[in-house]
């Protein structure tokens, strides 16, 4: 079985740390931005950031560039050397999927925020591979596709706790699982898990129904 996760709101929050960071950066600009705003943005790609400052602090794009490439190289140092906050059971789980499954990680975040996760924590040997739009400047659809096909993976199940990330894996064939414990909402999806060690027995059980 392949695994493909998501990352915010899947694997770990790390809205905290990010909000430390980007407030530092962000006071330095005048502009303000409080925790539920991070949230907001966090899963988002640069683009969709990019019109988010537009529309909702007036930013010029231009501007907005500029200060979200300063707060992406800052927060990935950061994260890099203190994390964020993992999921329960996520390390502990990640661990014993990965004995028996492929797994992969697919998120809308910027360059090197993966590696800074996977570093801190200790575990870029449970998974095989892993993309970005940060790196392609391709949407989530589109970077599990490239997943998908320079893996020469045939059937996978996608892990997400939004909307968007259902979209994406719908628009690659895929099941969808839903992290319920996450940051967004799913309507009726049909896979869900309220706690992450929870996947290990729905796996089993997508296994054995053949519907992965």
């Amino acid at each position: 079985m392949n695994i493909i996760f998501d990352l915010d709101g899947t694997l770990w929050d790390s809205s905290n740390a990010i909000l430390r960071v980007w407030k530092t950066i962000l006071i330095e600009e005048n502009i303000p931005i409080n925790k539920r705003e991070i949230e907001q943005l966090l899963g988002l790609t640069n683009q969709d950031i990019i019109e988010w400052f537009h529309a909702n602090k007036q930013l010029p794009e231009d501007k907005a560039l500029r200060i979200l490439q300063k707060c992406q190289q800052e927060e990935n140092c950061y994260l890099k050397k203190n994390g964020g906050t993992l999921f329960p059971q996520v390390k502990e789980t990640l661990h014993e999927l990965a004995q028996v499954h492929a797994l992969y990680i697919v998120s809308n975040c910027q360059s090197g925020y993966i590696e800074a996760f996977l570093t801190f924590y200790g575990i870029s040997n449970l998974f095989k591979d892993f993309e970005c739009s940060g790196n392609t400047k391709k949407n989530k659809a589109q970077n599990i596709k490239l997943i998908l096909e320079r893996n020469k993976i045939r059937h996978a199940v996608y892990v997400g706790d939004t909307a968007s990330d259902y979209d994406a894996a719908t628009a690659n064939r895929l099941p969808f699982v839903f992290a319920g414990y996450g940051f967004g909402a799913v309507a009726n999806p049909a896979y869900r898990i309220d706690c992450f060690d929870e996947l290990i027995g729905l796996i089993n059980t997508l296994e054995k129904k053949g519907d992965a």
